[in-house]
């Protein structure tokens, strides 16, 4: 492969960058048209692969030109492409279609780009190799115009992705409160269980965050969720966090009735966490609490 880079420098820069010239062009308003039409793309895909030092980016002969120029990130010409043809769900590369690769190399910005693959019919709920869809790589990369337009088009809010997470629990984990919303106003249940048993109240509590773990509450999430370690949220909140935010995430999860009592696996309570870990007023919070209700359980 080095070899042929030193033969031939010339063709290398041709093939990398014969694309990125065509796409430059129709952003300064050149047609590209007739260049897409009569572009030689398996000859163009040989001749790329030669060149292409990772065996990953390298091309199958049946990859697509949309697909091309969505991976690539030429929204311009891939804005001509798409009203050349209707092929919206390729699976044939690293990112199965179009409109997963649009998404994650963030050409969703280009209007006619989402607009088309929405309106030619893409297939928001195909599913790569990794059981993702095109509405969880919008809600990790923290896209707001492709989670808004997949949930317009119908995307599952409920759909179970890997480990059994649905986009709510992805959502929360991944602290983005603006898709919490969003799922939420379209109906996303906040109880489904991930394979651990864990909910999105327990993931937006774990990380802090406070204006998800009120959205969540909004919306009826059960503060004495279990999962299979007989955690609560409550139990996250004294086991991982401290600090003001602790004691703010304590003091809301109180006023929703939250069992001081319940136990995890080990027989721990979350009072019997936030001693170990010398939390100390987030202990004062429970214990007063306790205290004041009559239910304060005196430690051997």
């Amino acid at each position: 492969m080095q070899t042929t880079s030193k033969l031939y420098p010339f063709l290398e820069y041709a093939v990398q960058y014969v694309l990125h010239h065509a796409n430059t062009a129709a952003g300064d308003g050149a047609a590209q048209t007739s260049f897409l039409q009569e572009f030689p793309l398996s000859t163009w895909i040989i001749t790329n692969n030669l060149f292409e030092r990772h065996e990953i980016r390298r091309y199958t002969p049946a990859a697509q030109r949309m697909y091309i120029l969505a991976e690539r990130n030429y929204g311009m010409l891939l804005e001509a492409e798409i009203k050349l043809h209707h092929y919206v769900d390729a699976r044939t590369e690293r990112y199965d279609s179009p409109l997963m690769a649009a998404i994650m190399h963030e050409i969703w910005r280009y209007h006619a780009v989402r607009a088309v693959l929405l309106e030619r019919g893409a297939d928001v709920e195909l599913r790569d190799i990794y059981n993702c869809t095109a509405l969880s790589y919008a809600i990790e990369f923290s896209q707001d115009d492709a989670v808004k337009q997949l949930l317009d088009y119908g995307a599952e809010v409920e759909s179970r992705g890997d480990h059994g997470s649905t986009p709510l629990c992805q959502a929360a984990r991944l602290q983005y409160p603006w898709a919490v919303g969003s799922l939420l106003d379209k109906g996303a249940n906040p109880e489904p269980r991930d394979d651990d048993g864990r909910v999105a109240l327990s993931y937006a509590i774990e990380y802090g965050r406070k204006a998800t773990v009120i959205q969540l509450l909004d919306s009826g999430a059960d503060v004495n969720s279990r999962d299979n370690f007989g955690r609560t949220p409550l139990s996250y909140t004294t086991e991982r966090l401290s600090g003001l935010g602790a004691v703010t995430i304590v003091q809301l999860l109180l006023k929703q009735g939250v069992d001081l009592q319940s136990t995890d696996e080990d027989g721990n309570t979350p009072l019997d966490h936030a001693r170990r870990r010398g939390i100390h007023d987030v202990v004062m919070v429970l214990e007063k609490w306790q205290w004041d209700r009559g239910t304060m359980k005196l430690k051997d």
